[in-house]
């Protein structure tokens, strides 16, 4: 992530600063709708589906050539096609709010995979859902976005006040209307203005936060609260496996690793 050390430069300005987290602000308007590509695939698989039928291939000539076939798997197509674009406009919602986005859906859930499992051309294969991987992409670029204009302000408060704030409260009202929220969890970011004792493994474009580093936290997609207490007793953490199943952490540095970590240069 650039801004930030862009912001840390020697010559830095507050007034730069503040330019940069304006533009930052407007950035979300101008990402592509997620829509856009359940769409173009919708129309792929629907022609893909229908091809399949008419082909000579391991279903039965007297399943592919029973008119009600094509309506049934067309049906079920644009039922799943449906469910996927109302999540995406309930997730798009959620993210323009700067509220908790929603739980990241499976891949399918139990009545959708009976339904796909007894439509023969669906078990042509690559039919799963096409919104986890997509909202996992945007959740991600929407938690670094709020995190770099957190250090952004952080950094410009700094130019400022020659310190570092002792709280993010500290940034609302010169720099923010309200906080930027995680989106992974609902909650204010973690804001760490002496470090941690432990490093923080790097992470996409994030390097590694030595020990005793400032940074912002994310839970990320790895880490769960127990509802409203947001303490390191009631954590959770998901394997990172095809089971994304919970486990209790042994320690308090698992759950700083297994999050998301945002230093400061």
């Amino acid at each position: 992530m650039y801004l930030p050390r862009w912001a840390a430069h020697e010559d830095q300005t507050p007034e730069r600063i503040r330019a940069a987290l304006e533009e930052l602000e407007q950035l979300a308007e101008g990402l592509p709708s997620l829509s856009e590509p359940i769409a173009v695939e919708y129309t792929a698989r629907r022609r893909m589906l229908l091809e399949y039928l008419d082909a000579d291939n391991m279903i039965p000539f007297w399943i592919r050539s029973l008119p009600w076939e094509k309506a049934r798997t067309t049906r079920l197509l644009n039922y799943l096609a449906s469910e996927d674009m109302a999540y995406i406009r309930r997730f798009k919602v959620e993210v323009e709010r700067n509220w908790r986005a929603l739980y990241l859906p499976d891949e399918r859930d139990e009545q959708e995979r009976q339904w796909i499992k007894t439509t023969p051309p669906f078990q042509a294969g690559g039919l799963g859902s096409l919104v986890r991987p997509l909202v996992e992409a945007r959740l991600r670029m929407e938690a670094e976005r709020r995190a770099a204009r957190l250090l952004l302000a952080l950094q410009a408060w700094k130019l400022e006040h020659g310190k570092l704030p002792e709280t993010l409260d500290a940034l609302v009202g010169p720099y923010f209307e309200e906080l930027p929220i995680d989106p992974y969890c609902g909650k204010p970011f973690r804001y760490l203005p002496d470090g941690l004792a432990t490093a923080i493994p790097a992470h996409r474009f994030m390097k590694e936060a030595e020990p005793g580093r400032p940074l912002i936290w994310s839970t990320g997609p790895d880490v769960q609260y127990n509802g409203n207490d947001d303490s390191f007793d009631s954590c959770a953490l998901i394997r990172d496996d095809a089971t994304r199943s919970a486990y209790r952490p042994e320690s308090e540095n698992d759950v700083w690793r297994a999050g998301l970590a945002f230093p400061l240069p």
